[in-house]
């Protein structure tokens, strides 16, 4: 499967350290739809990311530096990983409740 891989790919401990989380993180950030990677060794199982996708680590481990939960993250985050765009406006009352302590 190694032949599929190409230079622009990151495995998933390569991007773990560009983008400053954990490889735990990153599979649990994957599970819950939040940031999924490029491609899945069907094979080994291996994950694999693209530098672009940084952009979108790193707001998301800011965010959750924070006490954001997961779940407004996910609305802020969701198009700006799917689309590459900017971050999308927070309703004021989600804003509001992520001064409450995360459960996520």
């Amino acid at each position: 499967m190694l032949d599929r891989v190409n230079d622009d790919l990151l495995s998933i401990g390569q991007f773990a350290r560009l983008a400053r989380l954990s490889v735990k993180q990153l599979r649990n950030y994957a599970d819950l739809g939040l940031l999924e990677p490029v491609l899945i060794d069907p094979d080994s199982g291996y994950r694999y990311y693209r530098a672009g996708q940084a952009r979108a680590a790193l707001a998301i481990g800011l965010l959750r530096s924070l006490d954001v939960p997961l779940a407004v993250i996910a609305t802020v985050i969701g198009p700006m990983v799917d689309t590459g765009e900017t971050l999308n406006p927070v309703p004021a009352d989600q804003v509001a409740d992520a001064g409450s302590p995360r459960t996520g």
